[in-house]
């Protein structure tokens, strides 16, 4: 093992997927019969490649790629979450062709996500991170006309955003005279060391859906297979958008007291945006996708507190969000499999027929939330943590501010998954229960596997957690505390929380002669949100939605100049050239 060559460990975890997977995407129909087990055999390859080289901790750095402790986490929980969603995808896609399209898709996205990670120079992340971009696009198209406008829009946005990052790198290279990323420290005391530091987080911030560049995530969620959404969005491109914000704000820039405020007011603002479009939401799919956005929220609040302990609670999260919010997904994915239909309004009763489903479902709903003594609880103890840490670094005093608006963002979260439990599982029973049956294997069995995972990675934090992932960023053994009173606290605040809510639902059907998820919309309908609300749901909150009226407008404006009437055109010309002659003159 740790005498493989550069070229040895190339083919392995960048030629093999990529090669395969140009295999089964363009296959012949007999070839798409085997997908699922060549591109099983192929990750658990890698899978069991990973965890080996994890354990033994090997360190590379040649040809411009480069392997370390952050990077080695990665690689592992890259390839762990690849290897659930292809034996999900078993039992989710009945249509060969597609599933053998999805397969060979996955891989070239694993290959190139791989090697996006590996890369420590400046060009070869930037032409990874692109190419990224357009497997999105394509996966998300997967699933028809009704995805096409979601694909159309994520690659938009994505794409667009990309571009910034271009220019981001190519100002650190200016300042920097080189393209090693390992190799660059930069101070945030200038001007160009700010546009080129925001210029690259725009990117990052695109690829991770936080806000405003996160309106492609719902849309995406909500029009793309479930396999597709719990692969790209809520696991590789996560994983990918944290951790290139993780290698910049620990290494490659310096962070000072303004940054550090800026950050950690656009976490907050993410956490409470996201939130509280999700409260409102009746497609699962969709609201789940505001979760995401939410929660990437305490993962940029963690980095932006530019402390150790604050990063450390941010990838540590990143770790719990992608493992519960895939969970929430694939469940989601179950209900929607065996009732066709994720509308909230459409649902209830399920837990007679979905057992497992809402076992697992509970479990994931009770970790995004911070319930103790599940994983949530503990990263986003962490970050909170960060964020007291701001007064001792960098002088910040007001940082109880920053503190309350993310605890009342899992409140927020606490009541949304209350919604989405009682709509499911509590509500009168929908109308085709009857036929609704829980007896796909290969769908149950990941779902079970990350609800473990959501369990142990809580209950164990203490003797497993912080020495293999919190140490990875110091490179040495870090050990946190957690107060056990303080987890039980929370626990018993939570439970309350959580009845009172689940009783005013059933209070408000029975009173009102409704399902009682209706009760939500009092939120909606508030004299003090419903403006608010009513502008968001006009996409004057969306980035690709602003942007597509400026550029109607601007065409607009030009066509209306465009009179095809020839004097009009000489007395713009001369006018031009008045304009022209002036200037000249006047500097000459």
């Amino acid at each position: 093992m740790m005498s493989l060559q550069p070229e040895h460990f190339i083919f392995i975890y960048i030629g093999l997927p990529v090669i395969f997977g140009f295999i089964l995407s363009f296959s012949h129909r007999m070839v798409s019969r085997y997908a699922f087990h060549i591109a099983f055999l192929i990750i658990s390859i890698l899978f069991a490649s990973s965890i080996a080289w994890w354990l033994a901790g090997w360190n590379y750095q040649s040809m411009w790629l480069k392997s370390d402790a952050i990077t080695r986490v990665m690689l592992f929980w890259t390839t762990f979450f690849a290897w659930i969603i292809c034996l999900y995808a078993k039992g989710y896609f009945k249509e060969k062709t597609t599933a053998a399209l999805f397969y060979g898709l996955s891989l070239i996205t694993l290959g190139i996500t791989y090697f996006t990670f590996l890369s420590d120079h400046l060009v070869l992340l930037a032409i990874g991170w692109g190419l990224l971009g357009l497997c999105l696009y394509l996966m998300v198209g997967m699933a028809g006309d009704c995805s096409k406008e979601a694909a159309k829009k994520t690659f938009i946005i994505v794409g667009g955003s990309d571009l910034f990052m271009i220019v981001g790198i190519v100002l650190l290279f200016h300042l920097t005279k080189s393209a090693q990323l390992s190799q660059i420290k930069v101070s945030l005391d200038l001007a160009l060391p700010i546009a080129s530091f925001i210029l690259i987080f725009i990117g990052a911030f695109a690829k991770a859906g936080v806000f405003p560049f996160h309106s492609w995530l719902p849309d995406a969620c909500e029009c793309s297979h479930v396999p597709v959404t719990a692969f790209l969005p809520l696991s590789l491109d996560k994983l990918l958008g944290i951790y290139l914000m993780l290698r910049l704000v620990g290494s490659v820039f310096v962070m000072n007291s303004v940054v550090v405020v800026c950050m950690m007011a656009v976490g907050c603002i993410c956490i409470l945006v996201a939130v509280m479009m999700a409260l409102v939401q009746h497609n699962l799919k969709r609201l789940l996708g505001y979760h995401a956005v939410s929660q990437v929220g305490y993962m940029v609040l963690g980095l932006g507190t530019g402390t150790m302990i604050g990063m450390m609670g941010a990838m540590f999260h990143m770790i719990n969000h992608t493992i519960y919010k895939t969970l929430l997904f694939l469940s989601g994915g179950m209900v929607e499999k065996s009732n066709h239909s994720a509308d909230l309004d459409r649902l209830g009763g399920l837990i007679k027929v979905l057992p497992i489903t809402f076992s697992v479902m509970l479990i994931a709903s009770m970790a995004i939330s911070g319930i103790f003594p599940l994983n949530g609880y503990f990263s986003k103890h962490v970050v909170l943590h960060g964020i007291m840490y701001t007064q001792k670094y960098y002088g910040i005093n007001y940082w109880q501010i920053f503190w309350i608006l993310a605890s009342i963002g899992g409140i927020l979260t606490l009541s949304s998954f209350v919604k989405v439990i009682y709509a499911l599982f509590i509500e009168k029973p929908c109308q085709t229960i009857a036929s609704i049956k829980e007896n796909n294997f290969w769908m149950l069995l990941p779902m079970i596997i990350l609800a473990l995972f959501c369990l142990t990675l809580g209950v164990m934090t203490e003797n497993f957690t912080n020495p293999m992932f919190l140490s990875s960023l110091s490179e040495k053994y870090t050990h946190l505390h957690f107060n056990l009173l303080e987890g039980f606290i929370y626990l018993i605040a939570y439970a309350l929380i959580s009845t009172g809510l689940v009783l005013l639902l059933k209070r408000h059907a029975r009173s009102c002669q409704t399902i009682g998820i209706h009760l939500y919309e009092k939120v909606r309908n508030n004299k003090m949100l419903k403006n608010i609300y009513d502008w968001a749901e006009s996409h004057y909150m969306d980035i690709y939605d602003i942007g597509r009226r400026g550029i109607i407008g601007a065409s607009s404006i030009l066509r209306s100049l465009h009179t095809g009437i020839l004097p009009s055109y000489i007395f713009w010309f001369m006018l031009g050239t008045l304009v022209f002659v002036f200037y000249y003159f006047r500097f000459l």
